[in-house]
């Protein structure tokens, strides 16, 4: 499951992703290979597809207008808070051109950051509620 948040920017490549830094990622473009990112800000220079594996609260985008966004991610289970996946996704140029439904420079004004649970499989007991949360803060 995932909340799939597109964000529309100025420009992709002015923003960068804060909240990230410790957090092993797994790169969809590598095979599933998992990356440790040690980067304090993470930046879009290229195809990306990464899942973050137990992201923690609160993962900021910053550029977005001369602001940042705050995103708080929260899966619940009953009255248990657990870490969400979080997938930051852009198509870049080549896979831009072969998506039917996007523009082929769309790429440059939009950052997906989308909070679920893809890695992994959660279970969900009979009368046992699952929920997932986002809350997303930018300031006027």
């Amino acid at each position: 499951a995932l909340l799939h948040t597109y964000y529309l920017l100025s420009s992709v490549e002015t923003i960068g992703v804060q909240g990230l830094k410790g957090l092993t990622y797994i790169d969809q473009l590598q095979d599933g290979m998992k990356v440790l990112e040690d980067n304090e800000e993470v930046q879009i220079k290229r195809e990306t597809d990464w899942i973050y594996t137990n992201a923690a609260s609160p993962v900021q985008i910053s550029g977005v207008d001369n602001n940042s966004v705050k995103i708080d991610l929260q899966l619940k289970q009953g009255n248990d808070i657990r870490p969400v996946d979080a997938v930051l996704w852009n198509p870049w140029v080549e896979k831009s051109k072969r998506m039917s439904d996007f523009g082929d420079e769309e790429y440059h004004r939009m950052l997906c950051l989308e909070p679920g649970c893809v890695s992994r499989f959660e279970k969900c007991a009979p009368g046992q509620v699952w929920s997932l949360e986002q809350r997303i803060t930018f300031p006027l």
